[in-house]
Formats: C-alpha cells, structure tokens, sequence
C-alpha cells in the first residue's frame, strides 16, 4: 500500500466528502479525469503535425471531453492522403448550433484544388470507406467537409 498525502486549500477542502470511502472514490474519479487529460495533451501535439486547428484551445477542450477523436483523426490521415494528396492540408474547427444548446461537432475541413465534382466524389470515397465504419459515438462527433482553395 502506497500512502498519499494531498495539500489541499480549505477553500477546495470543505467541498469534498468527509466519509473516506466518499472520498476516495471522488479521488480515483479525479486521477482517472487528469490521467485521460494528460494523454490527450501528449498526443495533441502528434496530432497538430499533421491537422492545423483553428480554435486550439476551443479544440483541444474539445477532445479532452471526446479523446477517442483523437486516435481517430490520426487513423483518417492516411485515408485522406491517398484521395487527396500526401500533403493535403486539414483544418480542425468545433462548430456548434445557435439553436441546439448541446449540439456541437468536431469538422474537418480538407483543403483542395480539385474540380468540385471530382473532391466530392473523393469525399464521398472517404466516407463509405472509413467514416461509416467508425464507432457512432465518432461519426456523432466529427465530420469532414471540404474547402475549395
């Protein structure tokens, strides 16, 4: 058994649960929150190599709430780069409804020169062949679009 000793303003103090079976479950809640937490900042900066994000903060907030995005937006890269070009340029932006409170996603823009027809097929391509086959709670989540450049 490891021993643990926590400094913690009286402030903070008299908002946790005095019973130490309380309290211990509201720390390994926590520690599981910070250790998710820390993950998601480490891989961040793995992820920013290849998709630039417009709203970082806003963004990362984001997929520290939905950190399984983030595995999944490494694995869409290379799916991408085959239809679109390896150095196809990615824009990340959450975006939310004024008339939905809790309704907001994470979009991909894919930034592309190609003819509409010909990068709407491909982004047509890419969805039957890698978005479908993503988790709901994915495809709830993220999108991807395209911007014509």
């Amino acid at each position: 058994m490891t021993n643990i000793t926590l400094s913690i303003p009286p402030e903070l103090a008299r908002e946790l649960p005095s019973d130490p079976e309380s309290l211990a479950q509201v720390l390994a809640l926590g520690l599981k929150q910070w250790q998710v937490s820390q993950s998601v900042d480490v891989d961040l900066t793995k992820l920013q190599q290849v998709y630039k994000l417009r709203q970082p903060d806003e963004t990362q907030r984001f997929l520290k709430a939905f950190p399984d995005l983030v595995e999944a937006l490494e694995a869409a890269y290379p799916p991408l780069q085959n239809l679109f070009g390896d150095a196809v340029p990615v824009h990340l932006e959450v975006l939310h409804d004024p008339e939905v409170e809790e309704w907001h996603t994470l979009t991909a823009y894919i930034f592309t020169s190609l003819p509409i027809n010909e990068a709407l097929n491909r982004l047509a391509r890419f969805d039957e062949t890698w978005l479908v086959h993503q988790p709901e709670t994915i495809q709830d989540h993220l999108s991807f679009s395209l911007e014509f450049v």
